[in-house]
């Protein structure tokens, strides 16, 4: 049995083969209301006549006979690469009319056994996993202190000398925002090499044209740095890539950000 999560299905499309499954439909699931499609080479032939489907409101659910009696299969795909999408539901792992060949046991019980440490022992797979995650989380913690500190700058120079301080906004962090903004370059390099799932083009041209209005127009031109209007650039950029930054997922570099920020704005308004 293989059950797809989708729900309000419209349309859907199928074809069944000895050898594989194709599905299409519109429905709702983890990436909204649009159109979901999947091809599923089996690991051996099916039995194409007997197999059948139905639609129901949370889900569709596919029943695909197998063609040899008591017949244990190691995985559902004839490679043996797993797909991220698929999980094995272990109450319908074995078909009822497997129970009836007693002979099948011990191998039910070592795909079961080998299944359940694939998933528990660590593989030489998982170092470029935990390398990117420390390094995500170093990276986010850079950008997460330096917009922040931007911010807790500009507001506190605000206070303390009025709207007088928005015509220094520049010299009081204009290095600080070149810094972070020279490293958001790195946010179009990680979708290239997967690390994170993002619209490449999108994120390029965003950084691309705050980089062209900081170094192209501010920096290169001294009477524009003296400007108000680079104070509310500075407080828009740095509260979108807080807001951004900033999430439930990165409560590790929010702990750590507070305790930088801490020691660094002191000794800045000291």
């Amino acid at each position: 049995m293989l059950k797809v999560d989708l729900k309000e299905v419209e349309n859907p499309e199928v074809h069944v083969d000895e050898d594989r499954l194709k599905f299409n439909a519109h429905g709702l699931g983890v990436a909204g209301s649009r159109d979901y499609s999947f091809e599923v080479e089996f690991y051996l032939p099916i039995d194409a006549k007997a197999s059948k489907y139905r639609v129901t409101g949370r889900h569709v659910e596919f029943q695909l006979p197998k063609i040899g009696v008591g017949e244990c299969w190691p995985r559902l795909t004839c490679r043996s690469q797993k797909l991220a999408w698929l999980k094995v539901d272990f109450d319908h792992f074995f078909m009822d009319d497997d129970n009836d060949s007693s002979g099948s046991e011990p191998m039910k019980e070592q795909i079961l056994r080998r299944t359940t440490e694939s998933r528990l022992k660590p593989s030489g797979e998982e170092v470029p996993v935990t390398f990117k995650l420390v390094y995500m989380v170093l990276f986010n913690l850079f950008q997460t202190v330096g917009f922040m500190y931007i911010l807790i700058v500009l507001f506190f120079k605000l206070m303390q000398n009025g709207e007088a301080s928005k015509k220094e906004a520049f010299a009081s962090v204009g290095p600080q925002m070149a810094c972070v903004l020279s490293m958001a370059v790195m946010e179009v390099i990680h979708p290239l090499f997967g690390w994170v799932k993002s619209y490449v083009p999108t994120t390029a041209m965003q950084v691309f044209g705050r980089g062209v209005i900081f170094f192209g127009l501010i920096l290169q031109e001294p009477r524009l740095q003296h400007h108000e209007a680079v104070w509310w650039l500075f407080v828009v950029w740095s509260l979108v890539e807080v807001v951004r930054f900033v999430s439930l997922r990165h409560c590790v570099t929010m702990s750590l950000t507070v305790f930088i920020l801490l020691l660094t704005i002191r000794r800045h308004v000291i």
